[in-house]
């Protein structure tokens, strides 16, 4: 019972980004590291952002640069252009990730980690389901 009373319930990722409507709110890393293997796999091209404190470079990307390396259990890495982006998925160094989704079909999924206490780097991935439900596109 002790146990029971600790223990997270396991989270279904495709409930989650089918019912998501708070873009305020953050998603627990593992979801967001699927967003990104959905998007991979979706899409031909990916638009991304990166913002580091008022620099900002945008740039078209093709999904199969994109790459997401599982380096433990609740750590991943990011490699895509000519970046390596480090997620960590629990303790106090969590990646936040934002989901927004712009129209039924245009989301936006940005992560974004503290350089210091004034500025953080936020990357920004701009996914479209085009003609794919948001159950067909995120359980494939």
């Amino acid at each position: 019972m002790f146990k029971k009373m600790f223990t997270k319930p396991e989270i279904n990722p495709l409930d989650v980004l089918i019912h998501w409507n708070n873009p305020n709110e953050h998603l627990e890393s593992n979801i967001g590291v699927y967003v990104l293997e959905q998007i991979k796999k979706n899409q031909d091209t990916l638009l991304f952002t990166i913002d580091i404190s008022a620099l900002r470079k945008s740039k078209r990307i093709n999904t199969s640069d994109l790459s997401i390396k599982q380096i433990s259990k609740d750590n991943w890495r990011l490699y895509f252009d000519e970046y390596t982006f480090f997620i960590e998925g629990s303790g106090f160094t969590k990646t936040p990730f934002l989901l927004e989704w712009k129209d039924s079909k245009e989301f936006v999924l940005t992560l974004y980690s503290y350089l210091s206490d004034q500025s953080r780097i936020h990357l920004k991935f701009y996914g479209n389901i085009s003609d794919l439900s948001k159950e067909e596109y995120f359980s494939n």
